[in-house]
């Protein structure tokens, strides 16, 4: 019986593994999304005009630990274009800034698409050329 149980937990882990894969869009530009945010760390409710966002990138390969992520830009929207030229495999994240008569009075942490609750990426890589020497 114990034997038994112990194929079936195990066919059962197998079967999850692909579950933790993350997902990779590949892409040499991809609109990247994300929730207005509209309160505070206590609660209240924030005027959507004093909310901008940051969008940073890092490399998943040569940075895994994202110290040297790259920012992208400001918005006030709640999207973003990230335009590719780079092969590689990317993560990008995103955080809020407040900001009320011109200062920036407090900013939350990135949030990054390589958390366990998002798990997916950018991909790019150039296309090969085509063949040649036909005949």
């Amino acid at each position: 019986m114990k034997k038994f149980l112990l194929a079936v937990i195990m066919v059962l882990f197998i079967m999850a593994i692909p579950a933790f894969g993350q997902t990779w869009h590949t892409a040499d530009q991809k609109t990247v999304g994300w929730d207005a945010v509209t309160t505070n760390t206590n609660g209240g409710i924030i005027p959507t005009d004093q909310i901008s966002y940051t969008v940073y990138l890092y490399n998943a390969v040569t940075d895994p630990n994202h110290l040297n992520a790259v920012t992208l830009g400001s918005t006030v929207e709640t999207q973003y274009l990230i335009t590719l030229g780079v092969e590689g495999r990317y993560f990008w994240g995103v955080k809020s800034v407040r900001t009320i008569e011109g200062d920036v009075v407090g900013e939350s942490a990135i949030i990054w698409t390589s958390l366990p609750e998002y798990d997916f990426g950018i991909q790019f890589y150039f296309a090969p050329m085509e063949p040649g020497g036909l005949n």
